[in-house]
This record gives C-alpha cells, structure tokens and sequence, in this order.
C-alpha cells in the first residue's frame, strides 16, 4: 500500500502533527501535550506506527468500531479497564467482573503518567488510585 501523500509532510514537519494531537486531545491531556516529553512521545508513537503505511491504523480503528466479535457480557474472567471515561465507559459497564479505573476528563493518553499504579494492580499489589470508581 502506498503511504498517504501527508506522512512525508508530518515527518518533515512534526509540529503540525503535535498541534493536531493537542486540538483533539482532552483538556487534561492537552496540558501534559505541552511539556516537550510528552510530545515528543506522542509524535513518535504516531510516526512510529504509520513507519510502513497506514493500513495497521486502519485495521485498528475498523476493530475498535466494527465490534469484538463476542459480547462483552459473556467473559467470566475478572478484567481491569484502564481508561478515560471518554473512551472506555461502555466496555467497562458490560464486562459483568470489570474493576473500572476511570478518569472522568482522560481520554485515549492517560495511561503514560499512571503505568505505575497500573501495573501495581496487575501484579497484586493493589493501590487503588484515589481517582478510581469504588
């Protein structure tokens, strides 16, 4: 698949792909997008995924609208979802053993300055954000 005629000019040009990430990022991500780290990370996240094209971002989006191909209700496992609110609320709300970390004004980057707690649950070390859902 050939690249789309814009990646030449966002890898020339990244600040134009860092604005266009800030404009449509939630006002709690938009402030993280300002220091120069995090930036930097969600640019090259991007560029980095679009390297070779982007029919992988594609086919990324096309699952995450086109369903699961199960019902949510029916995994018995107990799941944590970490997410923002924005993006997770209808998933977390169907799985029947879900323990939902949710942030009511984060979106699809809030997990980078959280991985801490994050893995702490999974590993069982269990500390409880004070932003988490009871």
């Amino acid at each position: 698949m050939t690249p789309p005629l814009a990646l030449p000019l966002i890898r020339s040009h990244p600040e134009l792909l860092q604005a266009a990430i800030s404009a449509n990022a939630p006002r709690a991500e938009r402030g993280r997008l300002r220091e120069p780290r995090e930036r930097i990370v969600a640019t090259t996240s991007f560029l980095d995924a679009t390297a070779y094209g982007v029919r992988g971002m594609i086919d990324d989006y096309r699952c995450y609208s086109g369903g699961s191909g199960f019902e949510a209700a029916s995994v018995s496992p107990a799941v944590h979802v970490w997410h923002g609110a924005r993006d997770a609320l209808a998933l977390a709300t169907s799985l029947p053993r879900c323990r939902m970390f949710l942030h009511p004004d984060e979106g699809h980057h809030f997990f980078r300055p959280r991985l801490g707690e994050i893995m702490a649950a999974l590993l069982g070390h269990d500390r409880r954000p004070s932003w988490a859902a009871p």
